[in-house]
């Protein structure tokens, strides 16, 4: 399989321009750009996204939700290992179920209630 960590990780940039000073200290001690996107997701934007739910930023989280289901109904099988495992793993197990469920569009709500610890 040809994992595209930049591609992800680039796309991530793009949408949230305000985690790239968070980025570059995360992948510093890495491979920068081409760090595993599983690991940027899940260590960067996950705790973004739950300061979002935190603090009802309605407007950031339609922008959080849209990208989720973006890459949860990718056929780029990568991409959907980050939704699934990065995001909404990480998400069950460290946030409000309700306030997540409240946002997240049919196809990540789906995949986000199916997921048992």
């Amino acid at each position: 399989m040809d994992y595209d960590a930049k591609k992800y990780n680039e796309l991530l940039l793009k949408n949230f321009p305000s985690l790239q000073d968070e980025f570059d200290k995360y992948v510093s001690w890495q491979d920068g750009i081409n760090t595993g996107s599983t690991l940027v997701y899940e260590d960067v934007f996950v705790p973004y996204v739950i300061k979002q739910l935190v603090n009802d930023n309605t407007e950031e989280l339609e922008k959080i939700s849209s990208l989720i289901e973006e890459l949860i109904t990718s056929d780029d099988e990568y991409a959907v290992n980050i939704a699934y495992i990065a995001i909404l793993e990480s998400l069950k197990s460290d946030a409000n179920g309700q306030k997540i469920e409240g946002f997240l569009k049919q196809h990540s709500k789906k995949e986000y209630n199916e997921l048992t610890f």
